[in-house]
């Protein structure tokens, strides 16, 4: 079994050779694992994205031949490949997310990442420092609200912990107050204090996720589609999100929108989230 986020990212190198030759490995190691297995269950994940047609039409063959079951966590990533009756859709698994009981408070948790990370954002890392001047900015509006303020970073390996550690020096030096959290392995610290939190300001995929499941007020900070195309499937305003790839450092209005707003309610959608296991559950013998 297999679960997962984005896994199917094709490598894209400025030079075209590097593009091919990657993509093909890329492709090769996904197909001799899924063939190791005498039954393989691929859940909550989503494709792309992709830029030759042939990579898709390679994943196309190894799911058709390979993978006994695989339920996509969008609906952009089922319509690729949905003419195959084993291909199936379902909100993410963490919609699903039991949370510890806590009590809420006037707080606005920041999912912040390294923009400056080029392995994984890219040509957007040239937006590192208008990221964190906006981030900024917005704590700052929200601590004049009266809000606490908390910055917390998700992945050690892709350096949200430096994004933390910057960040909150800029906001000492503005004379901000906040604390700080970093994920150590113990999710309990993390889910409590999404929980406690009125508002989470994320830049990180699953922190919207989790704030929602939560029972938050969110404001998605996208730097790809594959955030966009979840939010889109449950219905989730498309002007309280803010998108790197078009943004103003100095335009936190936004932020005050986002209070405004009703909280989502997601109840159906933690219900169908459970789906992504109807085929594992099948040949386990497991009734839900």
């Amino acid at each position: 079994m297999v679960i997962g986020g984005s896994l199917y990212i094709q490598p894209i190198w400025k030079h075209s050779l590097f593009t091919t030759v990657f993509s093909l490995r890329d492709v090769l190691q996904r197909k001799r694992l899924y063939s190791s297995a005498d039954k393989t269950f691929v859940l909550g994940t989503n494709f792309g994205p992709y830029r030759n047609s042939w990579y898709k039409k390679s994943y196309s063959d190894i799911f058709n031949k390979y993978v006994t079951d695989i339920c996509f966590r969008d609906q952009y990533s089922f319509q690729l490949f949905k003419s195959d009756e084993h291909i199936r859709v379902a909100p993410d698994i963490l919609f699903g997310t039991e949370f510890p009981r806590v009590e809420r408070k006037k707080k606005v948790l920041f999912s912040v990442v390294d923009l400056g990370n080029t392995m994984k954002f890219r040509d957007l890392s040239s937006c590192s420092a208008d990221y964190d001047s906006w981030i900024v900015n917005a704590a700052n509006c929200y601590a004049n609200l009266g809000y606490d303020i908390q910055l917390c970073g998700f992945s050690t390996v892709e350096h949200d912990d430096v994004a933390v550690a910057r960040i909150s020096h800029l906001l000492a030096q503005e004379s901000i107050q906040h604390d700080c959290l970093t994920y150590d392995n113990d999710t309990s610290r993390i889910l409590s204090a999404i929980a406690e939190s009125e508002v989470i300001v994320r830049t990180r995929f699953h922190a919207s996720i989790l704030g929602l499941a939560a029972g938050c007020k969110v404001l998605p900070i996208i730097y790809s589609d594959k955030t966009s195309h979840s939010l889109d499937d449950i219905g989730f305003a498309s002007d309280i999100r803010l998108d790197l790839r078009n943004f103003k450092s100095d335009d936190i209005s936004i932020c005050r929108k986002v209070l405004a707003r009703e909280r989502v309610d997601i109840g159906e959608v933690k219900t169908q989230s459970q789906r992504h296991f109807i085929g594992l559950d099948c040949v386990l013998g497991v009734g839900r």
